[in-house]
C-alpha cells in the first residue's frame, strides 16, 4: 500500500463518499473513497471487489485515466482513459472475501502513464 500512496500527493486526499454514484454497501462490502482537494485524483478501496459506479464530475481534466491496484500483490493494471463526463461503472478483476482492490482515477494530464505499471 505504501507504493500506492507514495506515487501521488496523498496529503491532498479528503474523504468523499459522494464520488460513489452506485455500488455502496454496508458491512464487509463497504467501499471507502477519497479524492484530492484539487480533483486531480480519487481513490476507492473495494474490500471485496464488488462493482462500483463513480461520479467522474468530481475529477478535474478532460480525460480520466483509470487503474486497478492489487494491494495483495502490489501490482497495477491499466483500465484505460475516458472522457471525464457522467458516471462510469468499474468491475474489479476478481471478487470475493479476500479479493480487495483499489480503484484509482486520475486527471490524465497531471499524472504520467509510467507512474505506476
Amino acid at each position: 500500500m505504501r507504493q500506492l500512496f507514495e506515487l501521488r500527493p496523498w496529503y491532498k486526499l479528503v474523504p468523499d463518499q459522494s464520488v460513489i454514484a452506485a455500488g455502496q454497501a454496508d458491512g464487509e462490502d463497504h467501499i471507502q473513497a477519497a479524492r484530492a482537494e484539487d480533483g486531480s485524483f480519487l481513490i476507492a478501496y473495494l474490500p471485496t471487489g464488488k462493482p462500483i459506479t463513480v461520479a467522474r464530475d468530481k475529477l478535474s481534466g478532460e480525460k480520466v485515466r483509470a487503474r486497478w491496484y492489487d494491494p495483495r500483490k502490489g501490482t497495477w493494471s491499466l483500465i484505460g482513459e475516458f472522457d471525464n463526463s457522467g458516471n462510469r461503472k468499474f468491475e474489479a478483476p476478481s471478487t470475493g472475501g479476500k479479493d480487495d482492490w483499489v480503484l484509482v482515477l486520475e486527471d490524465a494530464r497531471k499524472f504520467s502513464l509510467e507512474l505506476a505499471r
